[in-house]
């Protein structure tokens, strides 16, 4: 019997769910950044049941930063059925996943950032070439405006180049779209995965709402 992998991520602009084993593999790749809420479940479902089985033997999921609602979906997700099926689940930073299929073509270091609105950019300075996906998940992400990603004078690779380059980051490189499979790669190089109740969403930034209103809300 094959032992399969989930790996699902709504964290960014599209839904990405890949079910994995040592002989197989399914990928579903859909840009839908707001329709993760009612469209995850049944691609997860979709991908089981291509690969005719009830449950994966582990879960991965990308746990942020990006969208706060996508990261809440996938995090949500990735909990829920860990404990439902039982089985050991992992978080990885989607920036460290955006990083995998680069890091073997840059001969250095390199910049990956999203967009991550309000003018700024999420930003993982990435120091060499060749490093394991354990060592690119340790590095911080930084939250930068486009300038101060260009002012650290290495490549960058961008989901949304135009984007950078209107607001005064230069010339980047795009982003290829992302694959359940590099969260599969990521995963592989990485220790044995642990319980739902060791994973956490990664927002970088404070909510929106807990931003406008850090007394909470006071509705009478």
């Amino acid at each position: 019997m094959n032992n399969y992998c989930l790996c699902i991520d709504t964290t960014h602009t599209h839904i990405v769910v890949g079910l994995f084993s040592k002989q197989n593999q399914y990928q579903i790749v859909r840009k839908a950044p707001r329709e993760a809420f009612q469209n995850l479940f049944p691609a997860i479902q979709e991908v089981l049941s291509a690969a005719n089985v009830k449950r994966p033997s582990e879960i991965v999921t990308l746990t942020g930063p990006g969208s706060f609602t996508g990261i809440r979906i996938c995090v949500s997700a990735a909990r829920d059925l860990a404990q439902l099926w039982n089985v050991p689940v992992r978080g990885i930073g989607t920036l460290t996943c955006y990083s995998l299929p680069i890091r073997n073509m840059e001969p250095g270091p390199f910049a990956v950032c999203i967009d991550g609105k309000q003018n700024r950019f999420y930003t993982k300075i990435i120091p060499e070439s060749g490093l394991s996906a354990t060592q690119m998940d340790l590095i911080p992400v930084q939250d930068l405006t486009a300038e101060e990603v260009a002012a650290s004078g290495l490549p960058v690779y961008c989901d949304d180049p135009d984007t950078f380059r209107a607001r005064n980051g230069g010339d980047s490189r795009q982003l290829k779209e992302p694959e359940a499979a590099w969260i599969f790669a990521a995963h592989s190089e990485m220790p044995a995965s642990g319980s739902y109740q060791e994973l956490f969403p990664y927002y970088l930034r404070k909510d929106p709402a807990e931003a406008r209103y850090p007394g909470g809300f006071n509705i009478k």
